[in-house]
């Protein structure tokens, strides 16, 4: 019984990873799994690069105006896919970027749990109660 009850635990939760101090998570988006990290000060979806988003053919829905972490104001193009989430499908916008790395935003979770505990080098996605 116990056995049972911990498998059903971590089906409903994602586990995370740290890379070079930062929390990290692995999405599916358009079906191809994607490591993203979990950015706090992102407040949109998803921020990807140009390459990765050719890759995936997804489909450009406009342009955008937002501020990087360092206060510079930039234009770039928005596009739409839909990413899984502990077995939910979701349609976000993903923001375009030059730089070769993913970025998961706050909106993203905006139903989840997120535990970051770097002393414990612990990283948990989970759906709200």
């Amino acid at each position: 019984m116990l056995h049972q009850h911990i498998l059903l635990v971590l089906s409903k939760m994602i586990k995370g990873f740290f890379r070079n101090g930062c929390p990290f998570i692995k999405i599916l988006v358009e079906g191809v799994n994607i490591e993203a990290m979990i950015d706090t000060g992102f407040n949109g979806y998803l921020m990807l690069s140009q390459r990765l988003i050719d890759e995936l053919d997804l489909e450009q829905i406009g342009f955008s105006d937002y501020t990087t972490a360092s206060g510079e104001r930039k234009q770039t193009k928005i596009y739409k896919a839909i990413v899984e989430l502990l077995n939910r499908k979701i349609e976000v916008s993903v923001i375009s970027t030059d730089i070769d790395i993913s970025l998961a935003g706050m909106d993203l979770f905006d139903k989840f749990r997120i535990v970051v505990e770097k002393g414990k080098n612990n990283v948990e996605i989970g759906l709200i109660k």
